[in-house]
């Protein structure tokens, strides 16, 4: 019985699956591409947490400040 409906709807359906492969791959694309940015933005901001902080200043300013210390 299900082999029969889907026997009939099949040359309804089966012209637009490629069009719908397509957007379906796109789509699951960008479902990646956000994850990897979740992803990346969580660690960065993990870093942020739980980084130790030294001081305000960046690079030569850091040293500078150690030196006057």
């Amino acid at each position: 019985m299900l082999d029969d409906i889907i026997r009939r709807a099949r040359p309804d359906y089966e012209p637009l699956l490629p069009r719908v492969t397509s957007q379906f791959r796109e789509l699951d694309s960008r479902i990646h591409i956000g994850e990897a940015a979740q992803r990346h933005l969580a660690e960065t901001l993990q870093g942020h947490v739980t980084a130790p902080r030294t001081g305000f200043g960046h690079g030569e300013e850091q040293i500078d400040g150690e030196s006057i210390a």
